[in-house]
């Protein structure tokens, strides 16, 4: 079964239909939503028009809508002795509504339809926006529960209808026969999101730091793979990426940052093996500490390198690590402008201005006093 317009009037045209109104539906319907004087409906996805007709017999003058021809040729046909029904051409997901009444429905009824509706929710919203002082909104549907199989496509789940009543103040539920009929009053109440269960894990999420000093130097580190890295690793549950980007650091290279200094510059992504990861690129503008070797089972002594660009370090990054830069560079075409912030070295406590510590610890538990930290190789983030 389509879901286009031309698929549903051939549906219809064929002479199929969907479950008939039954009296369990036609009691409740009359029970919570009597017709004022002067009442006026409005039936959305009427198909053939029973419910519409139905309603006019209650004393509603009727506006019918739906948005498959072949359904309104049938309706004004097998109900052309029923009085007081407009028949109406309207998708109420995606057409203008100026053809409905302005002073809006007494009852709004919306019947085996809205396991099609692809956006209930703003749908639902519209409709109860036309409803008058006190009106009613009914959505009548099967539940999947009580449906074969093989057409639970037309019905909807508990949690489904939760989401239904979501944005009305009053929501009663009943059965009709093993239908869900929901009583809707009072448009205007606040919206939940609800998701099924645990969602499976797509990506390892991670945040790669670029610390920067005054002078454009990158800190890099060369790892016990022999590769030219920035300090980074997985984002935590419920840790947000700047704040990644400032413990990595801290925990690889002894220096202190505040989130409030983490900008993110670029989210990058790519596959290895058969994971998927996806890394935020946030750049330290302030810190503060002793730069340190606090895991020498990982990397070689840590420094800070000098770019080709002073303040600039996409020219380093792009020989060494051109992932990071690239990103960097992405961001900074999508933006309009550098995506390079000011850079602030904090003091250290005491008042005194901190230096890197020159002293770092090899893998094999040595110590080197490297003075400056030399021009690093060539290469697309590994070394010569």
């Amino acid at each position: 079964m389509g879901y286009t317009r031309a698929d549903w009037s051939a549906h219809f045209s064929e002479g199929r239909d969907f479950r008939q109104l039954g009296d369990d539906e036609k009691r409740l319907i009359a029970e919570h939503a009597p017709p004022p004087a002067g009442g006026r409906a409005l039936d959305a996805c009427c198909g053939t028009g029973e419910l519409a007709a139905f309603l006019a017999t209650l004393g509603y003058t009727v506006d019918a809508t739906d948005f498959a021809e072949g359904a309104l040729a049938r309706a004004r046909a097998e109900r052309s002795t029923v009085e007081g029904v407009r028949w109406l051409c309207l998708d109420v997901e995606e057409d203008d509504p100026a053809d409905l009444h302005e002073d809006g429905y007494d009852v709004v009824t919306l019947r085996m339809a809205v396991a099609f509706v692809r956006d209930r929710c703003r749908v639902l919203r519209g409709l109860g926006a036309r409803l008058r002082e006190n009106g009613t909104l009914i959505v009548i549907t099967p539940v999947v529960e009580r449906t074969p199989e093989e057409r639970r496509h037309i019905a909807l789940d508990e949690d489904e209808l939760v989401l239904l009543t979501e944005g009305f103040e009053e929501a009663v539920r009943f059965d009709a026969a093993g239908m869900a009929v929901l009583v809707l009053r009072k448009p205007g109440g606040s919206f939940a999101s609800l998701e099924k269960g645990r969602p499976g894990p797509q990506a390892v999420a991670g945040a790669a730091a670029v610390v920067t000093d005054p002078s454009g130097r990158v800190l890099l580190g060369r790892s016990v793979r022999n590769m030219w890295e920035v300090p980074g690793g997985r984002i935590e549950t419920g840790e947000s990426a700047q704040a990644a980007a400032v413990r990595e650091p801290a925990k690889e290279t002894g220096l202190a940052a505040r989130e409030e200094d983490a900008h993110v510059l670029a989210v990058l992504h790519d596959d290895r093996a058969d994971v998927r990861r996806i890394t935020v690129v946030v750049r330290i503008t302030a810190w503060e500490g002793l730069l340190g070797l606090p895991e020498p089972h990982r990397f070689l002594p840590l420094g800070m390198a000098r770019s080709a660009h002073p303040g600039h370090p996409g020219g380093l990054l792009r020989a060494h690590r051109p992932d990071v830069a690239r990103g960097m560079a992405g961001s900074a075409a999508r933006a309009g402008a550098c995506p390079l912030l000011p850079v602030r070295r904090r003091r250290a406590s005491g008042g005194r201005r901190a230096r890197p510590d020159r002293t770092a610890a090899h893998a094999d538990g040595g110590v080197r006093r490297p003075g400056r930290l030399g021009p690093l190789p060539a290469g697309p983030g590994r070394a010569a």
